[in-house]
């Protein structure tokens, strides 16, 4: 049995006890010391907890939610000790870490797989945000209700379509499987949650503009005195029409440079690599004559390796877009992009 003790110390030739107690215990053989609390009681419950894990290794069976819970608000200096002595693994021991420092250690596993930075960046970002508004920051946090409240006030509040809300699911479904089966965590808590149907409510209706549309898009930008992202109103009226012309999306748009442009080719292209094409593969794209013009004027005073659209490296596409939507009357501010 695990007993407490407070140890003899000696200062200035006098003896005293020491404030902190101290659990000892055996466990495969050896003794063991660890310094618990100055409070007895919390001690004594730490004695207890420790007689419990020795309990569950000795039958191989898993801790209760209860002392589960009890382990997790250890100081990590003790956690250290129970790890080293044989008594805990990571599956017991990922409440102890904040959501944080898993979610990173996630990221990095996603980056390892190939997977490209942008897919990277778009999981992780998802589950990130929506852990943060489940209110979850330790992983004892993650409940299936939390979670389901946090996607309904992305549904009906943030008027996120039925096929987004199912990714932002997705993606922190992915992060508590990893957890699992990486053995960080003693289960999966939300394994039952389903998807949406997407075909019930779908707040976001996607279509495309029409030419008349379009053109008092590129046009408004144009003739636009506002810098929006860190792009002015030609560079964003030029990397429109290049969007609708090639179909590139926004982030494939911003990593693109001088020396990805081929304007003297039969016909001209723009170059897409892999590592920042959704498809990940390296695609040459043929551009129309007045585009591969347009272009080679933009483009004369820079350097092969400078950005062909000068725009903040954190700028957002629904940021840019929105407004210059607006001032050409195609969108309201009520609506959802």
């Amino acid at each position: 049995m695990a007993t407490l003790e407070r140890r003899e110390l000696k200062k200035k030739g006098k003896n005293r006890k020491s404030h902190t107690w101290y659990v000892q215990y055996s466990f495969n053989g050896k003794r063991r010391r660890v310094a618990a609390f100055t409070d007895r009681q919390a001690s004594q419950q730490l004695a207890g907890n420790i007689e419990n894990l020795k309990s569950c290794r000795s039958t191989d069976t898993p801790a209760s939610k209860k002392l589960t819970d009890a382990i997790d608000r250890l100081p990590e200096r003790i956690l250290d000790h129970l790890r080293n002595a044989g008594l805990l693994d990571e599956t017991q021991t990922a409440g102890a870490r904040p959501l944080s420092q898993h979610l990173e250690e996630w990221k990095k596993h996603l980056g390892s797989r190939g997977d490209t930075s942008d897919h990277v960046k778009q999981r992780f970002g998802r589950a990130k945000r929506l852990l943060q508004a489940a209110g979850a920051r330790w992983w004892n946090d993650i409940e299936a209700d939390r979670i389901e409240t946090a996607l309904t006030h992305f549904r009906d509040k943030k008027g996120l379509s039925v096929s987004t809300v199912n990714a932002y699911l997705s993606a922190v479904k992915q992060f508590t499987r990893w957890m699992y089966r990486s053995r960080r965590a003693p289960d999966e808590p939300l394994r039952h949650l389903s998807r949406q149907n997407p075909n019930g409510k779908q707040i976001v209706k996607r279509r495309v503009l029409t030419q008349s549309e379009t053109s008092a898009l590129v046009n408004t930008a144009y003739n636009s005195e506002m810098v929006r992202e860190g792009a002015d109103g030609p560079t964003r009226e030029l990397l429109y029409r290049m969007a609708l012309e090639t179909g590139l999306r926004f982030n494939e748009l911003k990593t693109l440079k001088v020396h990805h442009l081929n304007l003297e080719g039969s016909p001209p292209t723009v170059t897409v690599e892999g590592s920042y094409s959704k498809s990940g593969r390296t695609d040459a794209l043929p551009l129309k004559a007045d585009m591969a013009e347009d272009l080679r004027r933009h483009c004369s005073d820079r350097m092969p390796a400078a950005p062909v659209f000068d725009m903040w490296s954190s700028a957002e596409g629904s940021l840019m877009i929105k407004p210059d939507l607006e001032a050409a009357g195609i969108l309201t501010k009520k609506m959802k992009i």
